[in-house]
């Protein structure tokens, strides 16, 4: 989910990003599955990830910390 974004009008790659995230809950049935059911599945899938990521090059940098599916991300941009 985007927080704050700031984009110079003047330089089309002069990005300033902040996003925010939060844990992935989906809940609802399936049509049969794998094991050859054909009677509908109850479904819950939650994912908690956890990462800590840091790239960085000339034009570019971007940092994003989660734990347990909560955190943020940074992303800046300065040229091509």
């Amino acid at each position: 989910m985007r927080l704050y974004s700031r984009k110079n009008k003047e330089d089309l790659f002069d990005i300033f990003n902040i996003d925010i995230s939060v844990p992935r809950i989906k809940y609802g049935t399936q049509p049969g599955n794998t094991w050859g059911n054909d009677y509908p599945t109850k479904v819950i899938d939650i994912h908690f990830n956890t990462k800590f990521v840091y790239r960085k090059d000339i034009t570019h940098w971007y940092f994003e910390l989660t734990l347990l599916g909560f955190g943020f991300s940074i992303t800046r941009q300065t040229g091509y």
